[in-house]
């Protein structure tokens, strides 16, 4: 179980710095739709299409936890 907890731990530190860039790529590009989102709890940001939180983080005991920083205009 150690083992399994270290992985996800693992998993979403790299997760975190793949999301800050694509979020820092879709504020450049302005792919229109979408929003960066940010979960104080992960102090991570994260893209998803505009509408309800859906926080990849932690999974479902978080899944409602962030807020929209910046929607994406084309």
């Amino acid at each position: 179980l150690r083992l399994l907890e270290a992985r996800e731990i693992m998993y979403r530190e790299q997760f975190k710095a793949l999301s800050r860039a694509v979020a820092q790529l879709v504020e450049r590009r302005a792919v229109a739709g979408h929003g960066i989102y940010f979960c104080p709890m992960a102090d991570a940001y994260w893209i998803q299409k505009s509408g309800a939180v859906k926080n990849p983080y932690y999974g479902a005991k978080m899944l409602g936890c962030g807020e929209v920083v910046k929607k994406v205009q084309a």
